[in-house]
């Protein structure tokens, strides 16, 4: 099932990448593959309190077709910290 999580105005994120536009597409690129990695990593170890520090307040995450939407941070990582316990191997 895809998870659809949203990071609106990532305020650490797009700065820096904002600040890489005049250093040409491969250093953005190369900076998106970067905060793109730590995402996975941190979703695949479990490791929400590194995952929340990707996000903003603003966050949200659904995941269709189930009807209900976490919205920020607080809902965002007790859901993912439940998931995560819930299954074997989990946290």
């Amino acid at each position: 099932m895809p998870t659809d999580v949203a990071v609106p105005d990532c305020d650490d994120c797009y700065c820096s990448l904002n600040l890489l536009r005049d250093q040409g597409p491969q250093a953005r690129e190369a900076a998106e593959r970067d905060i793109a990695r730590k995402f996975v990593h941190a979703f695949s170890r479990d490791d929400i309190g590194s995952f929340l520090e990707l996000l903003t307040d603003q966050c949200w995450l659904s995941m269709p077709p189930a009807s209900e939407r976490y919205v920020g941070l607080t809902a965002v990582g007790s859901f993912l910290r439940a998931r995560a316990e819930g299954r074997p191997g989990g946290s």
